[in-house]
C-alpha cells in the first residue's frame, strides 16, 4: 500500500494520544510522486467542488448538540460553562475559566526582545491596513430638497473572537530544519502554534474599527497568545472552546462577561459552526468556516520549488487542509510533484541517519515520521489541474472558489487588474507573497471556505461596523414641498393597498394647506 495513513494520535482538537510511537519510516515509504497533489480532469473539477459543502461544515448531530448546549448554558449560565470546561479537560477548576488582562501583562514582560519585535510589528501591519480600510467607509447622506436620508457607521461595543485551541508544539515544524535551532531565536517562542497571529490580526482590528471590549475564546493559550493579547488591547480569556464556549460569548458569563454583539474567528468543529449559525440570528458572524485551503495557479514563469514549498508549508501547519495546483504547463506540474517527493525523501532520509545513529534521541526519529505522515496525507488528498489556457485555468479557480488563491504567473498583476479572478477569499498576487504569513500582511485571516467566496466576503473591519440608516424632513418651505409630494405619494401607495390606516397617518403628516388637502382628498 503506497498510501500513508495520518498517526492515530493526530486530531482536529490537536491534543496529543497515548497511543504507541509511530513505527519508524524508511524513504522507500513515502508514496509515488503522481500521488502527490495528484492529477485531475478539469471536467471533474466541478463534481469535486460542487458538491453538497454545507454537510462537510455542519451536520443535523452538530446543530442538536450545539441546540443542546446553548440551551443548558441560556438556563443555568456560568455553571453550565464550567461543566462543560471539566468535561473536556479545557480547565482543571472554574477559576481556571478566565484569565485577566494582569496576565497579559505579565507573558508580555516574560518575552524576550526579538519576540516583542514580532509582535509589535506585525501588530502595526495589521493595524495600518485596517485603518486605510476604515478610512474608506464613513457616513453619508443626500439632501433631496429638504428630505434628508443617509447612514451613520459605528463599531458595535463588544466583541468575541475564536481561536482554534491547538496547544503549543512544534510538530509544524520541519523535524530536522536547520534554522529551528538558530541560537539567535529565543526558545521562548520555540514550539509556538501560530494562534498568537490569529489573535492579532482580529483583535488588532476589531479595536482598529472602534469596538470598545474584545474577548477571546481560546481553550490552551500560551504565552505568546497571552502577550498578543496585551498588544492588541484584549479584554479576557475565556479558556473554552466548542459550544459552550460560544454560549459564553453569546449570553455572557455573570459578572465578568457581557454579552457579545459579534462572534468572529475559524474553527474547524462542527457543532462550533453550528452554535455560530444559531446565535447568528441575533449577533453578527462571519459565517461557517472549515478546513483551510489553498490553490495555487501557476504558469511556466513559476518556480517549483518554490510552490512546492509553499504546498508543504501548508500541509505542515494544517493537517487537515485542501491544496490545489491549477497550471498551464504539464512540466510545472510534474516538477511540483517531484519536489514535493524529494523533500519528504529527504526528511525521512534524515531521519534514518538519526534512526541508525545510537548516540541519537528516538524523539527526533518519532517527530519526523509523525510530520511526513501528516504532510503526505494532505498531499495525497489535494489535486493538480492541467488547463490549457490561463483562461480555462481562471474558469476552474472560479468554480473553485478557494479560501487562499496564489498567483505565480508572468501576467498575474495584470490577471488581477483585469478582474480574471471572481471567487475567492484572499489573492496573493506574484511570488513574493508568501501565504503562509497572511496574518502579518494586514487584511483578517479568518476567509471564507468551503466555495463560500462565490458569495461571503473575509472578516475585515466591516465584520464589526454597523451601518444604521436614517431620515428627515427639514422644516421650512422647501421641506414642507417635499414633505407633501413624498406624503402624497405614500397615500397613493396605501391606496393600491386598501390600507385606510396609513392613508389617515399620512393625512395628518401633510402640510396645513388647503391646496394640499384637496389633492389628498382627491386621491383618496
Amino acid at each position: 500500500d503506497d498510501t500513508l495513513h495520518p498517526p492515530s494520535s493526530s486530531s482536529s482538537s490537536g491534543s496529543s494520544s497515548s497511543s504507541s510511537p509511530l513505527p519508524f519510516l524508511s524513504p522507500s515509504s513515502i508514496p509515488p510522486k503522481s500521488c502527490l497533489l495528484p492529477q485531475v480532469n478539469p471536467d471533474a473539477v466541478t463534481a469535486r467542488f460542487g458538491q453538497d459543502w454545507l454537510s462537510l461544515m455542519i451536520d443535523q448531530q452538530a446543530l442538536t448538540r450545539a441546540a443542546t448546549v446553548l440551551k443548558d448554558v441560556l438556563n443555568t449560565g456560568t455553571r453550565a460553562i464550567v461543566q462543560y470546561g471539566l468535561q473536556k479537560g479545557e480547565i482543571k477548576e472554574a477559576s481556571e475559566l478566565v484569565i485577566s488582562n494582569q496576565t497579559f501583562a505579565d507573558a508580555w514582560n516574560s518575552l524576550d526582545e526579538h519576540s516583542q519585535n514580532v509582535l509589535t510589528r506585525s501588530s502595526a501591519h495589521i493595524q495600518q491596513f485596517a485603518t486605510s480600510q476604515l478610512s474608506s467607509i464613513h457616513a453619508n447622506y443626500i439632501d433631496n430638497n429638504g428630505c434628508l436620508a443617509g447612514h451613520t457607521v459605528s463599531a458595535v461595543d463588544r466583541v468575541g473572537i475564536i481561536v482554534e485551541g491547538y496547544p503549543s508544539s512544534s510538530t509544524n515544524k520541519t523535524p530536522h530544519d536547520s534554522s529551528s535551532s538558530n541560537n539567535n531565536q529565543s526558545s521562548s517562542s520555540s514550539g509556538t502554534s501560530s494562534a498568537f497571529l490569529s489573535v492579532l490580526n482580529l483583535a488588532v482590528t476589531a479595536k482598529t474599527a472602534g469596538v470598545n471590549k474584545v474577548y477571546l475564546l481560546h481553550p490552551h493559550p500560551d504565552k505568546m497568545v497571552l502577550a498578543a493579547c496585551h498588544v492588541s488591547g484584549v479584554e479576557l480569556v475565556v479558556c473554552c472552546g466548542g459550544a459552550h464556549g460560544v454560549a459564553a460569548l453569546a449570553y455572557g458569563i455573570k459578572g465578568i462577561l457581557p454579552p457579545c454583539q459579534a462572534v468572529v474567528g475559524t474553527t474547524n468543529e462542527k457543532v462550533v459552526t453550528a452554535a455560530k449559525m444559531i446565535v447568528g440570528c441575533q449577533m453578527q458572524t462571519d459565517g461557517a468556516t472549515a478546513p483551510r485551503e489553498l490553490c495555487i495557479l501557476a504558469d511556466h514563469f513559476a518556480d517549483p520549488a518554490l510552490l512546492a514549498a509553499d504546498f508543504i508549508a501548508e500541509a505542515s501547519s494544517h493537517v487537515d487542509c485542501n491544496l490545489t495546483l491549477v497550471t498551464t504547463d504539464k512540466r510545472i506540474a510534474a516538477e511540483v510533484q517531484a519536489e514535493l517527493y524529494r523533500s519528504l525523501r529527504q526528511e525521512l532520509s534524515l531521519e534514518d541517519h538519526y534512526h541508525h545513529d545510537s548516540s541519537s534521541s528516538s524523539s527526533s526519529s518519532s517527530s519526523s515520521s509523525t510530520w511526513c505522515y501528516n504532510v503526505s496525507h494532505v498531499l495525497q488528498k489535494g489535486c493538480t489541474v492541467i488547463c490549457d489556457s490561463i483562461h480555462d485555468a481562471a474558469n476552474v479557480v472560479n468554480t473553485i472558489a478557494p479560501q487562499q488563491l496564489s498567483i505565480h504567473a508572468q501576467t498575474a498583476l495584470q490577471l488581477f487588474q483585469s478582474k480574471t479572478f471572481k471567487n475567492y477569499g484572499v489573492l496573493y498576487i506574484g511570488q513574493h507573497v508568501a501565504p503562509w504569513q497572511s496574518s502579518m500582511y494586514g487584511p483578517c485571516s479568518s476567509f471564507p471556505t468551503l466555495g463560500a467566496g462565490r458569495a461571503r466576503s473575509a472578516a475585515s473591519v466591516l465584520t464589526f461596523l454597523q451601518i444604521r440608516h436614517w431620515i428627515h424632513i427639514a422644516s421650512g418651505s422647501s421641506g414642507a414641498t417635499q414633505a407633501r409630494l413624498l406624503l402624497e405619494s405614500a397615500v397613493e401607495v396605501a391606496n393600491l393597498t386598501d390600507n385606510q390606516a396609513q392613508q389617515r397617518a399620512a393625512r395628518l403628516r401633510l402640510p396645513a394647506s388647503p391646496k394640499g388637502m384637496g389633492e389628498i382628498q382627491q386621491l383618496a
